[in-house]
């Protein structure tokens, strides 16, 4: 996996941007605590692509967040606008 398609942006560039992000002074990020086990999965997970997705949604809910994504096939998640 060399390139994000949907983004054009490399996983390398990616990871720049994410470690830029974090250490940042303009944002304030907290880091959630995962102690959900993989059988922990909505219902609507019913392939081995939606897993994570269905993981991403579950530890935001158990930790009282909804979780914010670009993707628009996550059931209960906020779609970031573009």
């Amino acid at each position: 996996m060399s390139q994000v398609p949907a983004y054009n942006v490399t996983v390398e560039q990616a990871k720049t941007q994410l470690a830029k992000l974090k250490e940042s002074q303009a944002y304030h990020f907290e880091f959630l605590v995962n102690a959900n086990n993989a059988s922990m999965l909505p219902p609507w997970v019913k392939s081995a692509k939606r897993t994570t997705d269905g993981r991403l949604a579950e530890l935001a809910k158990s930790n009282g967040c909804v979780l914010a994504t670009l993707d628009e096939n996550i059931a209960g998640a906020f779609v970031i606008p573009s």
